[in-house]
């Protein structure tokens, strides 16, 4: 888990999602909660998973706000939703949320997950 100045990682998962159709691909879905210090302002500027194959920067996720210092970041690595950075070597598994507080720029590095399969019918 990670912690910075003003924001701590709270629970990390990845979920592999199956869905009832067998033409469709499973896709890999990360759920992250993150808690704020009261006096912080967080804004996602970014999302990049990195894994054995590929790096991928995800081009729409979702933050929603729990309460008034918790907030639940989702991102999903399906087909059409992340653009495949070139020249990204990567041996671990891991995703780096790029953020700002209070205007400050920083970087939330989150290499363990609970893993976990959901199938959608």
């Amino acid at each position: 888990m990670a912690c910075n100045e003003g924001i701590k990682l709270i629970s990390s998962k990845k979920q592999t999602i199956v869905q009832g159709i067998k033409s469709a691909k499973p896709y890999t879905n990360y759920l992250f909660e993150i808690t704020l210090d009261n006096t912080v302002d967080l804004t996602i500027d970014s999302v990049t998973i990195y894994d054995s194959k590929q790096c991928m920067k995800v081009n729409h996720y979702l933050s929603k706000n729990k309460t008034s210092n918790k907030v639940t970041l989702t991102a999903a690595v399906k087909e059409g939703n992340y653009t495949v950075l070139k020249n990204c070597n990567s041996t671990v598994d891991k995703v780096l949320v790029h953020y700002k507080i209070n205007s400050k720029s920083g970087k939330l590095k989150i290499s363990t997950f609970e893993e976990e399969t959901v199938t959608r019918r």
